[in-house]
């Protein structure tokens, strides 16, 4: 027998050992025919009656109405479809499939050459180009960074930009995404049922033997990057690989100002410094920031740790039991990294910093805030209040709030000489960890109103549009101003923030956090519907900004640019004005968003003087 038979041979008998195997497995062990009947009756039966109780049940929890958070992970099993039927009215494009039409070349455009367009793009890319700065990034990422598979191509936007000036319908017409939310995310169902998903390859979660290989190439069609990663400009660099200047983007470079913690309340005691028309009267407006006291500054650690060892202190907290809510961290939201300073954290507080001797040395990003010790209580528990605003465009920069603020309420009863964290803190997450799950998520501020008035609390019927809404919508403004100066200026940014309050039983509200990334969430039907309207109002604002600009470049490109190209390369500068300001976020009358849309513009620096706060302030507050 030669060495190849030997070879083939002991292939052979491998393979039966393994088929024989794999057949034990699937056969198992021999069941006698007589235990069939008894198995069927004691286990068989009882299982399917179990399986059915429990799927009736679980039908009937989830085609109710309830605002109950259940399931694993606080997510329900919920059809879409009641959704998208019932926005249908609103947003006439929810819910249609793109279906991809023979592009036709715009007639005025095909009259030149690729290379010709292709020197204007590059142009353009130089006029446009940004640098980003320290600030803007982790440094422990970078753009060669493995992110997602996606190869970072450096033709990629050239290629993009020159394809959607010959093919304008490309913007027009449809609404092509790069989302990168995990493949059963609410976030990339919303983004299918409002436009099309151009990379379903790219899911955050993925395995990393997978992610670490950048093999995709993105379709050069993206208009909109709906991305779950904050930090997705470290990976594709601006102007070149992604980015482009027909593309805008749900993240701003810089946003950090106005959600980091230590940054937030930072920038609070350096804006109330700066040079307002009238000082005094604008202060007025300033005024959402519960006292906070930064342990990392030297001056104000020694004057808390002063204040903790006083006779004032000890009569505060036999008053009102908790005195201080302390805040660890930066980028940490969600109820974590807060603790109510019981005596336990008192004492360890005390220790680290050696009651106070410490102060300087200790940079522990920590802030001591004064805690709110009235707050408003729905049915004897405090609530908190979320609203979502936008930061459209930072060049110029554009703010829209979201006219339906909506509350959470505590899991527990409140009692303000309780150490129980849930009782002072309304997260889901806390809640849901402390095992209480009977306990209300959503309801509107109309409806704390009703139920206000019906309690004699308050009188004022219109007390949501005279006496809350004016408050936040004057917190936010001052808040994006304040941190403004760090944002990365451009026109392809813009993203979608929660920000938390507290209303207490003045009516007066307090700034709690600003949250990021806000999770989107099926913890109710009644949130996973909020979350349908949101989405496609913040799609329709950002394809309308997006639309309004490229029609204004598009005809730039056609009636200036190319039929004076030869001018253009020897005086660029002559036109780079007029570029820089076609291409500032403006929505032009054609693109106009609908009136029911739930986002309200609230500050826009393409007014002019105190018009730019749009009635929400004085114009004491502008800035000299």
């Amino acid at each position: 027998m030669g060495k190849q038979e030997q070879e083939h041979k002991k292939k052979q008998t491998e393979t039966a050992k393994i088929k024989n195997k794999q057949q034990k497995i699937e056969e198992g062990p021999k069941c006698p025919m007589r235990y069939i009947p008894k198995i069927a009756k004691f286990i068989v039966i009882p299982l399917i009656l179990a399986y059915l109780f429990f799927s009736l049940q679980n039908k009937e929890t989830t085609t109710k109405q309830q605002p109950i958070s259940h399931g694993e992970n606080y997510q329900i099993k919920y059809q879409y479809q009641s959704v998208i039927d019932k926005y249908k009215p609103f947003h006439p494009d929810i819910g249609v499939e793109f279906i991809e039409t023979p592009k036709q070349l715009d007639k005025e455009i095909s009259q030149y050459s690729d290379e010709q367009i292709q020197k204007v793009i590059n142009q353009f890319h130089v006029w446009s180009n940004v640098t980003l700065e320290k600030h803007h990034y982790d440094t422990k990422y970078s753009f060669n960074w493995p992110h997602l598979g996606i190869k970072n191509n450096y033709t990629y936007c050239t290629s993009s930009d020159i394809l959607k000036l010959k093919y304008p319908s490309i913007v027009f017409k449809n609404k092509y995404m790069y989302v990168d939310f995990s493949k059963n995310s609410l976030s990339r169902d919303l983004a299918s049922a409002f436009g099309v998903d151009l990379t379903p390859y790219a899911l955050e979660g993925q395995q990393k033997q997978i992610g670490n290989v950048r093999k995709y190439d993105l379709d050069p069609q993206i208009s909109l990057i709906f991305s779950q990663k904050s930090r997705v400009h470290h990976f594709h660099p601006f102007t070149t690989c992604l980015f482009c200047l027909f593309q805008t983007s749900n993240h701003i470079p810089g946003k950090w100002d106005i959600t980091g913690k230590d940054l937030v309340i930072n920038n609070y005691k350096n804006y109330e410094k700066s040079n307002f028309k009238n000082p005094q009267q604008c202060k007025k407006t300033i005024n959402f920031m519960p006292t906070s006291y930064r342990l990392f500054d030297k001056q104000e650690c020694t004057q808390f740790f002063d204040y903790l060892k006083s006779q004032g202190y000890k009569n505060l907290i036999e008053k009102q039991g908790i005195a201080f809510i302390m805040k660890a961290g930066r980028d940490i939201h969600r109820g974590e990294g807060i603790e109510i300073m019981t005596d336990d954290v008192y004492q360890r507080y005390m220790h680290d910093y050696e009651q106070g001797k410490l102060c300087g040395k200790n940079k522990q990003t920590v802030q001591a805030q004064r805690y709110i010790a009235n707050p408003m209580l729905y049915e004897g528990r405090k609530i908190e209040v979320r609203i979502y605003f936008l930061i459209a465009s930072t060049d110029p920069l554009i703010i829209y709030s979201q006219n339906n603020a909506h509350l959470r309420m505590c899991s527990e009863i409140f009692d303000k000489h309780s150490l129980q964290k849930e009782v002072h803190v309304c997260n889901v997450a806390l809640a849901s960890k402390s095992g209480n799950q009977n306990f209300v998520i959503d309801f509107s501020l109309e409806g704390l109103r009703d139920y206000l008035l019906e309690k004699n609390h308050i009188s004022n019927k219109n007390w949501v549009e005279d006496v809350i809404y004016p408050q936040i919508y004057q917190a936010i403004i001052h808040l994006v101003r304040s941190g403004q100066h760090r944002f990365l200026k451009d026109s392809r940014v813009n993203e979608n923030f929660a920000l938390d309050f507290l209303i207490d039983d003045e009516s007066h509200l307090w700034f709690m956090e600003n949250n990021p990334n806000p999770q989107i969430m099926r913890t109710s039907e009644k949130r996973v519907e909020r979350h349908y309207q949101m989405f496609g109002d913040l799609f329709e604002i950002q394809f309308a900004q997006l639309r309004s600009r490229f029609k204004r470049l598009l005809n730039f490109t056609k009636n200036v640019v190319l039929p004076n190209f030869k001018d253009v390369e020897k005086n660029p500068e002559k036109y780079k004005e007029q570029f820089k300001k076609l291409n500032q976020n403006q929505i032009d009358p054609e693109f106009q968003i609908r009136q029911n849309n739930t986002y309200q513009k609230i500050y826009d620096e393409n007014l002019q003087g105190a018009e730019k706060f749009m009635g929400n302030l004085p114009d004491d507050c502008l800035i000299n």
